[in-house]
């Protein structure tokens, strides 16, 4: 093998080299946007849910307090007891 045939293949070498890298780079662009916007995805899921919870906390708290001022009103009237 001569200098210049070796010369040559070093040449490619890095051109593939330098080729993978810009590959890798683009294929870690591509993940940390995945990961961007799995992130904002899941922000969006978790505020929903905290605000379905409260609203369900609410609509609980409001049954009990209206079955408390029945069974109040109704112990009041004579009905019960």
């Amino acid at each position: 093998m001569s200098g210049n045939d070796l010369i040559i293949q070093v040449a490619r070498l890095d051109e593939r080299v330098d080729s993978l890298e810009a590959w890798q780079t683009r294929q870690n662009g591509s993940l940390q946007t995945m990961a961007e916007t799995l992130d904002r995805g899941l922000t969006t899921v978790h505020k929903r849910l905290d605000r379905l919870i409260m609203w369900m906390l609410a609509a609980t708290a409001a049954t009990l307090g209206s079955l408390v001022v029945g069974l109040l009103l109704a112990f009041a009237k004579g009905l019960i007891g």
